[in-house]
């Protein structure tokens, strides 16, 4: 488990995905205008990448918050 200092970027991280994903569901239509605006190519903008995006932010998030933290590094 972590603790202290090594605590707190994991959880602001995904505090950070989980609003930005929540904010992309519900703008869907935002979210579509800036890939566009973003001059990303057309196949990508008219994919379903730009609904799939926010998703795949708030699974990361999910990820981030219940994964086990790396084991500390020991050099010989």
């Amino acid at each position: 488990m972590l603790t202290g200092p090594l605590l707190l970027p994991p959880l602001l991280l995904g505090a950070l995905l989980v609003v930005s994903g929540a904010a992309k569901v519900r703008h869907t239509d935002a979210t579509r205008s800036a890939f566009a605006q973003l001059e990303l190519p057309r196949s990508l903008t008219e994919s379903p990448a730009p609904l799939l995006l926010p998703w795949a932010e708030v699974l990361l998030a999910v990820a981030l918050l219940v994964a086990p933290p790396p084991s500390p590094c020991r050099w010989p």
